[in-house]
């Protein structure tokens, strides 16, 4: 895998690519492929040695830094989510051949041998196939992908939890310092949110029933 990417904003003068491809030569010399007699590997070989030959001098002008903090294997948020999409694959996959057979049923069109196929699956789930039986199994299939989606996003949404409940255990008295700081720069509370009941001055400090429904919807329109 190439960790780090060969494309940049800033323009290599002349003398940077004859340099370039002095040092592709020399290297392209030191193998014994030929690209008459294996030219895929041949071409295989050029592009690793101009790659390698990008980015060292990249890394020599510093137009580039190499990251070492790349991990080498998925973190487990990107797990979960692979195992999410291959499901929702899987789930959109079924509903697409029971959507197929569905349609080759209702215009009674000649099986195919990828139909066929297809059909002898969802012959697994549906046990018999029919227009009926392909509608439920359908809706099922829906059904599971909604379920599902909601599922991986209360999971996301928990996890995101978790690492703010983490962060503020790690570091409890820095969030009650900033609250503190807001607490005494408002001495005077005057930025707080104040609930003020004003209906009684509205109507004279008596409770009035409405008229008519124009009445209250202009009441509440005016609030």
């Amino acid at each position: 895998m190439r960790k780090i990417d060969t494309r940049t904003k800033e323009k290599p003068i002349s003398d940077d690519l004859r340099n370039i491809n002095s040092a592709v030569e020399e290297l392209m010399k030191q193998n014994s492929m030929s690209p008459e007699n294996d030219p895929f590997n041949y071409l295989w070989m050029a592009n690793g040695v101009l790659y390698a030959v990008s980015v060292a001098f990249l890394l020599m002008k510093g137009w580039k830094k190499q990251r070492n903090d790349i991990p080498e294997t998925i973190s487990k948020t990107g797990k979960e989510k692979c195992v999410y999409e291959e499901k929702v694959k899987g789930i959109r996959r079924s509903i697409s051949m029971a959507k197929a057979e569905l349609e080759r049923i209702k215009e009674n069109r000649k099986i195919t041998t990828k139909g066929r196929k297809n059909r002898k699956e969802l012959a697994e789930e549906c046990k018999t196939i029919s227009s009926s039986t392909l509608v439920n199994f359908m809706e099922k299939q829906k059904t599971r992908l909604r379920k599902l989606k909601k599922s991986f996003l209360r999971q996301k949404k928990e996890r995101e939890a978790r690492e703010l409940n983490k962060q503020f255990e790690m570091d409890t008295g820095k969030v009650y310092e900033t609250f503190n700081n807001l607490i005494a720069k408002d001495k005077d509370n005057e930025n707080r949110a104040r609930y003020t009941n004003n209906l009684k001055e509205r109507q004279g400090g008596e409770f009035e029933k409405f008229k008519n429904i124009e009445e209250a919807s202009k009441f509440w329109k005016e609030l």
